[in-house]
């Protein structure tokens, strides 16, 4: 499954063959109904072509929904590319709730590393047993999560693959380090990190999460990567104190 995550993850957007990322959106089948809206094809440019298959990929609009975009995108019988993303943006906004699938996915029972009832184990136990969403619900005391932060934590999860227990364990980083408010930058550089060290289990995430606690205490005003920073200095208190935040 693994080899074949990234297919899975895109398949559920659009019912297409995948295979070079030029032949990932359906321009054809795009074209094929410009004629309902009365839309000439000679009208869209190759530029036009790229920002609609950008467009279409990012905000997970079909070719089908996207004429109509373009339709109303259109004046003077020219694409307007920033009334284009806007109206893209205004779409995706309104459809996400039907289109969030990751958040509610619970972690895998493979990438599961909890043993034992301590404090910390029992923290493991709550991060692999519950989803995303179900984490950004509690801490916001049982009310919905805003669709602002399910956005981000959706498309860090579809772009990067993170497991859901490695998600919650970055929510609550963020929410630690950047007065409880979901900081996109700050998520997509810890993210981009943990998967390139290939972090799947929530004790991973915390060792992870510990080093940058130490490094940011030990660097308040030196910007460079985390990574110098040893395993080897990890001890179980250090875990306890990052945790002992969400008591």
């Amino acid at each position: 499954l693994e080899g074949t995550k990234e297919v899975l993850v895109e398949k559920n957007y659009f019912n297409s063959d995948y295979g070079d990322i030029k032949n990932e959106y359906d321009l054809e089948l795009f074209y094929q109904g410009l004629k309902d809206y009365q839309i000439k094809r000679s009208i869209i440019t190759t530029d036009d072509e790229i920002i609609i298959k950008q467009l279409g990929l990012m905000y997970r609009i079909n070719a089908l929904d996207m004429q109509g975009l373009v339709k109303d995108s259109i004046q003077d019988d020219k694409l307007i590319h920033q009334l284009l993303i806007k109206n893209c943006r205004d779409h995706y906004d309104l459809a996400m709730p039907e289109k969030f699938e990751e958040i509610y996915h619970k972690q895998a029972v493979i990438h599961k590393s909890s043993n034992g009832n301590d404090p910390l184990n029992t923290h493991i136990q709550y991060l692999e047993s519950i989803n995303p969403y179900q984490l950004l619900k509690d801490k916001q005391g049982g009310r919905e999560p805003l669709k602002h932060d399910l956005q981000i934590v959706e498309s860090i999860m579809t772009s990067l693959y993170l497991e859901p227990g490695v998600m919650n364990v970055l929510i609550e980083l963020t929410l630690s380090q950047c007065d409880n408010v979901l900081s996109r930058a700050f998520m997509q550089a810890r993210a981009a990190q943990w998967e390139r060290k290939k972090i799947k289990t929530v004790k991973e995430a915390l060792d992870e999460a510990s080093l940058y606690l130490k490094y940011r205490r030990n660097n308040h005003d030196i910007e460079e990567d985390i990574s110098m920073v040893k395993d080897e200095n990890i001890d179980e208190m250090e875990l306890k104190e990052f945790l002992s935040q969400f008591e």
